[in-house]
């Protein structure tokens, strides 16, 4: 799964990576991005015929429904199934989008604690030492109108990361991971010409183990309050995965 994520990259990054037509924004450095608040969100822009990056609501919202949601927001949509769940089915064929984060957070269970060891999973550093691209996650968005508000009320846009499958480091703690685009498929995963449906589930597989990082870090981050570098800073001094025994 995925329900906690960073973005520390600058708008420079992605305007080179995802070609941005759209006016360039500020992008506050988030430590702990949480459902039902807002995040990057790149999306094809049928007005403009551009790719836009908009900040959008982190629990989908499906334009059918009659209220606001209650209970659990649907942050993740499963790969196996996303093309025809009434939820998801619409946006599949038609609103795609990529979600830009530097990394994400998976807790692994420890005997005797409620709450588990926090990790932090990120490409890294390049060979050259400079800081990595973003990685684009998956997703899926809406736009919905409250039916309460008067017709001409902006809609609410929301969005929804898809996960699939672990790879072998994930599946240390959870039976799913977002899905990461290759660059050489977000173009196509953002197009509204491609709309074969073997192809598109196609890009819904795994991300490589030897393409990650992962360090345990400090349980602030429990704590959708918490904000700060002090969140990713790794416990010990070794990058690579630690698990319990």
């Amino acid at each position: 799964m995925c329900g906690r994520f960073t973005h520390l990259y600058k708008w420079r990054q992605l305007h080179r990576l995802l070609s941005l037509t759209s006016p360039e924004v500020s992008l506050p450095l988030r430590y702990n991005v949480s459902p039902t608040k807002s995040a990057p969100v790149v999306f094809h822009d049928q007005g403009s015929n551009g790719i836009v990056l908009r900040f959008m609501h982190w629990g989908l919202v499906p334009s059918w429904s009659k209220a606001m949601p209650k209970g659990k927001p649907l942050f993740n949509a499963r790969a196996d199934g996303v093309e025809s769940k009434p939820s998801f089915r619409v946006a599949f064929r038609r609103r795609r989008c990529v979600v830009p984060v530097s990394g994400f957070y998976e807790w692994q269970e420890v005997d005797g604690e409620t709450s588990g060891q926090p990790y932090y999973i990120t490409p890294g550093v390049s060979s050259t030492g400079e800081e990595s691209d973003p990685w684009l996650l998956a997703g899926l968005w809406e736009a919905w109108h409250d039916p309460s508000l008067p017709n001409d009320a902006p809609p609410l846009e929301s969005f929804a990361i898809i996960t699939t499958e672990p790879n072998e480091m994930l599946a240390n703690f959870h039976d799913r991971m977002p899905v990461i685009l290759h660059r050489e498929s977000y173009s196509e995963w953002l197009s509204e010409d491609v709309r074969d449906l073997p192809t598109l589930t196609e890009l819904l597989r795994p991300y490589p183990t030897e393409e990650m990082v992962c360090w345990p870090v400090g349980k602030a981050v429990g704590s959708v309050r918490n904000q700060g570098p002090e969140l990713i800073a790794r416990l010990n001094e070794d990058p690579q995965l630690h698990f319990a025994s």
